[in-house]
């Protein structure tokens, strides 16, 4: 029951999301003790599920922090997605982001190799039933959040570049990835 497995920077660490009842859940097990441990209590919103950690649409669901000591996700708490932070010990749960619009749907987050910013992309389902996308970062410290940019094609969010300056995007045009 369990996919999208990812491990954690420092390699001791492996993430996934299960399906525990009706719900995603992250959960994580550890190299030497191979104890698990359930770090989320209201379930994830899981863009794809696959046995593989690669989605043709997304890279991820969730996201560990360079330093491996928290993970980013998306939940639908409430009916709102929205970035959540979780420790690796799963202490300390909380909300990142401020979305209050029910239309916008959150994908991908991934972490800055510096730990201070989260990139992530959104879809918002406009009034005539197109949808419009974007790519937004957000401060962990301050929850500023900056949008980078925006259109009518899906962006895939691929990586950060090494500097940390730059983010890697794949833009989605119906099945042809440009």
């Amino acid at each position: 029951n369990g996919g999208l497995a990812k491990w954690s920077p420092d390699g001791k660490t492996l993430a996934f999301v299960r399906i525990t009842g009706d719900k995603f859940q992250i959960e994580t097990t550890t190299t030497l003790a191979g104890e698990q441990k359930q770090l989320t209590t209201e379930g994830v919103t899981a863009g794809s599920y696959s046995v593989l950690p690669y989605s043709r649409l997304q890279t991820s669901d969730f996201s560990w922090s360079p330093d491996a000591s928290r993970i980013v996700y998306i939940s639908a708490r409430s009916g709102l997605n929205n970035l959540w932070l979780v420790n690796a010990d799963g202490s300390n749960e909380f909300r990142l982001s401020e979305n209050n619009d029910s239309e916008v749907n959150v994908y991908c987050p991934l972490w800055s190799s510096d730990g201070k910013r989260i990139a992530f992309s959104t879809r918002v389902v406009n009034a005539d039933g197109t949808s419009g996308y974007s790519v937004q970062i957000i401060d962990t410290e301050t929850k500023k959040t900056d949008l980078i940019t925006s259109g009518n094609e899906f962006l895939r969010l691929i990586g950060w570049s090494q500097s940390g300056n730059e983010l890697i995007l794949a833009s989605i045009n119906g099945s042809r990835v440009v």
